[in-house]
C-alpha cells in the first residue's frame, strides 16, 4: 500500500517513522532493565529497528521502497514488543508487592479488597469494592 507521490500525508508518515526511532530508543534501556536481555542483544536489536526507521523515513516520498521499510518498521516495533518477556524474579517481586499491600489489611481485621491503600487515610464504611 503506497500513497502518490506530493500526497501530504506522506510528511505525516515520515513524522511517526522518526518517532519510532525516539520509542526504538527509549527501548534499548527498558530491555536492559526488566526482561533478562544481554546489553549486547538490547543494544543490538535497538540499533537495526531504528536503522530501519531512520531508511524508511529517508525514501518514503521515493516510493515503493520507502513504504516497504515502513512496513517492516512496524513490524520490527511489534516484535520487539512481543519478545520481551517479564522473568520470573520480576512477577515474583510483583506478587510480593500486592501481597504487602493486601495482608496487612487483612491481618487488621478489614477486607482485602478495601478501595484504600495503608496510608491513604482513614477508611470510610461501605466504601469496598464488590463484583456486582
Amino acid at each position: 500500500m503506497t500513497l502518490p507521490p506530493g500526497n501530504p500525508m506522506i510528511r505525516v508518515l515520515q513524522v511517526f517513522l522518526l518517532l519510532d526511532v525516539i520509542v526504538f530508543a527509549l527501548v534499548i534501556p527498558g530491555m536492559i532493565q526488566v526482561s533478562d536481555r544481554s546489553v549486547a542483544v538490547s543494544v543490538g536489536s535497538g540499533v537495526v529497528a531504528i536503522l530501519i526507521a531512520v531508511a524508511a523515513a529517508g525514501t518514503i516520498r521515493r516510493g515503493r521502497l520507502g513504504f516497504a521499510l515502513g512496513w517492516l518498521t512496524q513490524l520490527v516495533g511489534l516484535a520487539l514488543g512481543l519478545s520481551h518477556t517479564v522473568p520470573v524474579h520480576h512477577r515474583r517481586r510483583l506478587r510480593a508487592a500486592v501481597d504487602h499491600d493486601v495482608r496487612p489489611r487483612q491481618e487488621a481485621g478489614h477486607p482485602a479488597h478495601t478501595l484504600t491503600s495503608p496510608g491513604s487515610g482513614p477508611r470510610l464504611p461501605g466504601r469496598q469494592w464488590s463484583p456486582h
